[in-house]
């Protein structure tokens, strides 16, 4: 299935190839001692015993899979740091799964931890550098931690692999004015309405060369 994460301030949504658990096992309580778990827990500034007392983890709890989908049951309720909690473990096990770290990352950003989420997101692009929603998410959370010259990088990246991708030419617009790039930001505005131009693939290649 897809999983749609709305960028804000666009409006835009972009989608995510993830797959959809089959169901959330039965839960019992579980010690989070050896799990990786804690840095979780400084990172969202909450009390390791209160989060105890609320995660429901999965049966299996050296399944990664079952993490995933433990975890992605508390992301679609808006629970964010039980999610975070079940991704990161779920990474911990099967560290080559892309989607883990995308979502963990998708948590990370939604709880406004950009630099974490950014870090998540590199995994994901480490293990499929052609991945484009990795690739567009790396730029939204570069912008957002002031790396205009990082964000544009991967927006352009995004770019010459998919010169039809809307949300890479609609953020592309406002980094290319703050760099004083005014030679390209006619032809970006277009392209983020209309990117099926054909025009987008030599505006891309000049991206890239400058």
């Amino acid at each position: 299935m897809t999983a749609d994460a709305i960028v804000p301030g666009t409006g835009t949504v972009a989608t995510a190839s993830i797959p959809s658990p089959s169901d959330t096992a039965a839960v019992a309580p579980v010690s989070f001692a050896g799990s990786g778990a804690q840095s979780i827990f400084a990172l969202f500034g909450g009390k390791k015993a209160a989060l105890e007392g609320l995660l429901q983890p999965p049966t299996d709890v050296h399944s990664a899979n079952a993490w995933y989908a433990t975890g992605f049951n508390y992301q679609t309720k808006d629970q964010l740091r039980l999610a975070a909690v079940c991704f990161e473990k779920a990474c911990e096990l099967e560290p080559t799964k892309k989607f883990f770290w995308s979502n963990l990352g998708m948590v990370y950003q939604g709880a406004d931890r950009m630099q974490s989420a950014r870090n998540a997101y590199m995994k994901a692009c480490q293990i499929d550098c052609l991945d484009i929603f990795n690739m567009c998410s790396v730029g939204y959370v570069d912008s957002r931690l002031a790396k205009d010259d990082e964000a544009y990088r991967f927006y352009v990246m995004a770019l010459s692999v998919e010169p039809t991708h809307k949300d890479a030419w609609y953020q592309l617009v406002s980094i290319l004015h703050r760099q004083d790039k005014e030679q390209f930001i006619a032809v970006v505005q277009k392209l983020s309405m209309f990117p099926d131009d054909p025009e987008n693939v030599h505006v891309a290649l000049a991206l890239v060369d400058d």
